[in-house]
């Protein structure tokens, strides 16, 4: 029997775990190499950081899901990985082979080039409601600057000015979401950008596009435009870092170290190695995607390659598809939905997201 490891709980494994939990992936023999402790679910980080839920709320549990699926499961992270020999190592345990692989581990948090609180993995960004009231128990105003303006630095911003204003503490506090290219929500259509760009003006969130975050201490962050901000917390929601095992693996990485997969989330260099979510990138007109995918349709296409494999067939090609709408959480009863000529805020778009996002939890937990 075809020996697959899933290595990683990132959220596309969390489906396919409980797709083999309902009898759709057949004819293999699964392991889930993974660290013991679960990561939030992303869509609700947002609510953690504004106090709308408790963390506990939005955790999967992928250990249930591995032991409802049958697959056994290997405690630890990895260290090296070998696409040669079909070889990972992981700590504290021996090492594993596949005959097909899945890889799908989160990103490593960046601070970027000054100290900061990391909006990635969710779990860093769970942290960001502590920091800030050991600092608003102080005196004075706040400065909080949020560097990177894609969906994850637009629902923290909006998450942290809800948290300041639940706490009274007047006007005198300043949000301000940084984003070096020329509009936030860069990876989406400009009327996409323009609503969100509303909502954070009718927030009080400052916005400074075609701006990058080059440095900055005592309470400084600076630009590279010369400019600078006080800033006494910064969050660096500009993405995250391949972990250096997978950066010096020999599958092939594009320059920030992450694999390189064709559109159906295939390695371009080892055809029985699948990557998505953190650790992958589609190669598209030459250079890698980055756009925004939920983690079902990255699983569902997952699930079609994995199982044409395990018949032999590594040629097929089984693309993840589109959102057609994409749901922002803005942290004041509403949520900013969009999509082809489509731009909604409002408290019904909150609900749909929510019940989605709770529906999404209950079935990760087996």
């Amino acid at each position: 029997m075809n020996h697959l490891v899933l290595l990683g709980g990132g959220e596309a494994h969390l489906f396919v775990l409980d797709a083999i939990r309902r009898g759709r992936l057949k004819g293999a023999d699964v392991t889930l190499i993974a660290p013991a402790t679960p990561e939030p679910w992303p869509p609700m980080v947002a609510g953690v950081v504004s106090g709308r839920y408790r963390i506990e709320d939005s955790l999967p549990d992928a250990a249930s899901l591995a032991a409802a699926a049958g697959v056994r499961r290997v405690i630890g992270d990895p260290v090296a990985l070998d696409a040669a020999s079909r070889t990972i190592r992981v700590t504290g345990a021996d090492p594993v082979t596949w005959d097909i692989l899945s890889i799908a581990t989160r990103a490593e948090p960046v601070s970027g080039p000054v100290s900061a609180l990391p909006a990635s993995p969710a779990s860093r960004a769970a942290e960001i409601p502590g920091r800030i009231e050991s600092l608003a128990g102080g005196a004075g105003a706040l400065s909080v600057v949020v560097v990177g303006g894609g969906l994850r630095g637009v629902e923290l911003a909006c998450a942290i000015r809800q948290r300041l204003g639940a706490m009274s503490r007047g006007f005198g506090d300043r949000v301000t979401l940084v984003e070096r290219g020329e509009q936030v929500l860069p990876a989406f259509s400009p009327a996409a950008s323009r609503a969100a760009e509303r909502v954070l003006v009718r927030q009080r969130i400052g916005i400074a596009t075609g701006t990058e975050a080059v440095g900055g201490g005592d309470g400084k962050l600076r630009f590279d435009h010369g400019g600078s901000t006080r800033a006494d917390v910064v969050v660096w929601a500009a993405g995250g870092a391949a972990p250096r095992w997978l950066a010096e693996s020999d599958l092939e990485t594009d320059d920030r170290g992450f694999v390189v997969t064709d559109a159906g989330l295939r390695s371009v260099s080892h055809p029985t190695v699948f990557a998505s979510g953190g650790a992958g990138r589609i190669l598209e007109g030459g250079t890698a995607d980055r756009r925004t995918r939920p983690a079902r349709r990255d699983a569902t296409a997952l699930l079609r390659g994995i199982a044409a494999g395990l018949k032999g067939d590594f040629t097929s090609m089984h693309r993840p598809t589109r959102p057609i709408a994409t749901f922002v959480d803005t942290s004041d009863g509403r949520a900013l939905v969009f999509g082809k000529n489509l731009a909604v805020h409002s408290t019904a778009a909150l609900y749909l997201k929510e019940r989605r996002d709770r529906e999404l939890i209950l079935r990760l937990r087996a």
